[in-house]
């Protein structure tokens, strides 16, 4: 597996919320035993490592059985959380989000400036659907391959699919705008 991680955030919380909000989720992993500290941590793979339960994360008809059950390979490469102006975005494939009205793609030149735009002022950019019309801010253009501003984020780096229920259970945790991408190296 080549390095990649799912990276989660809130679109609209300030920098004291949002740092608040990653380490509340920290708490709730470490509390569900997901995650644990880690022994060895380091700046790529985080501070945390799985816990005695972190299969509970993860679908399992997604992984090998291997996987897990020897001991040998795991799940995931650690847990990292970053705080500060930031932007989240797939490194290897950035897309440009579908319209969340008809589906069309928006060109990857007009993400790239609008993300750009917003990261220099931190001031959330309104995009318009080339096709349809729409007008919205872009964090409500949900695409796992695009990219947004955020203060804070917690990833899962080299990781395995989350499970459905897990990864929805978070992202309700995380806020009333709360985002998700997936970044590969």
């Amino acid at each position: 597996m080549s390095d990649n991680w799912i990276e989660f955030f809130s679109l609209d919380a300030d920098e004291r919320e949002a740092a608040q909000l990653i380490y509340a989720q920290v708490q709730w992993l470490l509390d569900r035993e997901i995650i644990a500290h880690s022994e060895r941590p380091d700046e790529f793979h985080g501070t945390y490592r799985e816990g005695p339960r972190s299969v509970d994360a993860f679908d399992a008809a997604s992984i090998p059985d291997s996987i897990g059950a020897s001991g040998e390979q795991m799940l995931f490469g650690g847990v990292r959380v970053e705080h500060g102006w930031q932007v989240s975005h797939n490194i290897d494939g950035f897309e440009g989000p579908p319209c969340p009205v008809c589906g069309s793609w928006m060109a990857i030149d007009v993400a790239g400036d609008a993300l750009r735009r917003w990261y220099m002022s931190r001031v959330e950019p309104e995009v318009n659907c080339a096709s349809c019309g729409q007008a919205d801010l872009l964090g409500n253009w949900p695409h796992k391959f695009a990219g947004y501003a955020n203060y804070a984020s917690l990833s899962f780096v080299n990781s395995w699919p989350l499970a459905p229920h897990f990864e929805r259970e978070l992202l309700e945790r995380i806020g009333r705008r709360p985002g998700v991408v997936c970044v590969r190296l």
